[in-house]
C-alpha cells in the first residue's frame, strides 16, 4: 500500500513553555486593566486608553492566546512523501514528494538563532522552518536548492523511518 502511514506526530504549540511564560503574564495585565476600567469604571493607568481601545486590545490578546493554544504541528510520512500542516497558521497541508528531495536528515538547530523563534519561520540563511518547541528537526534539502526544516520530538521513531525509506530509495 503506497499511502501507508510510516510516521505520525502531532506537536501542540502550547507545550512551548517559554511562550507560555511570556504570554500568560502579558494577558493577565490586559485582563486586569479590562476588569478595572470596563467593569469597575476605574481609569487604568496615568494616561488611560479609551474603553473601546481596551476592549479591542484585550480581544486581540484573547485571539492571539487562543490561536497559540489551539495550534498544532502535524507531520505525516508515507512512502509517497512528507505531509506537514501547522494549524491554524497553514490551513492547507503541505506535501513534499520524495522525488523532489535531494537530501533528508535529522539535525540539531537553534530555533532563535537560525529562524528567529518558533512557528512557521523564514531562516536567516534561507529555508523555512515549521517548529513548535525543542531543537531537533527533519531537514529537507530539495533538488531545486530550497530547504525546509520540520521540528520533531520523536527522534528515534523518525530515524527508524528514514532508515527504512532511504533503503527503499537506494534499491530503485
Amino acid at each position: 500500500m503506497r499511502n501507508e502511514i510510516l510516521f505520525y506526530e502531532v506537536q501542540p504549540f502550547w507545550r512551548n513553555r517559554l511562550l507560555l511564560i511570556t504570554l500568560i503574564p502579558i494577558s493577565g495585565i490586559f485582563i486586569w486593566g479590562f476588569v478595572q476600567q470596563i467593569i469597575f469604571g476605574n481609569a487604568w493607568g496615568n494616561n488611560p486608553m479609551s474603553d473601546l481601545g481596551l476592549i479591542i486590545l484585550t480581544g486581540c490578546m484573547f485571539l492571539l492566546f487562543g490561536g497559540i493554544f489551539f495550534s498544532k504541528l502535524q507531520t505525516v510520512i508515507t512512502e509517497e512523501g512528507i505531509y506537514v500542516r501547522f494549524f491554524p497558521f497553514i490551513f492547507r497541508t503541505r506535501f513534499f514528494a520524495w522525488e523532489d528531495i535531494e537530501k533528508v536528515y535529522i539535525r540539531k538547530y537553534s530555533p532563535v538563532r537560525e529562524y528567529g523563534g518558533w512557528g512557521v519561520r523564514l531562516g536567516w540563511k534561507g529555508g523555512i522552518a515549521y517548529n513548535v518547541y525543542g531543537n531537533v528537526g527533519l531537514q529537507l534539502v530539495f533538488k531545486n536548492g530550497k530547504k525546509r526544516l520540520i521540528g520533531t520530538n520523536n527522534v528515534d521513531d523518525l530515524a527508524h523511518v528514514l532508515k527504512k525509506i532511504n533503503g527503499k530509495r537506494e534499491q530503485k
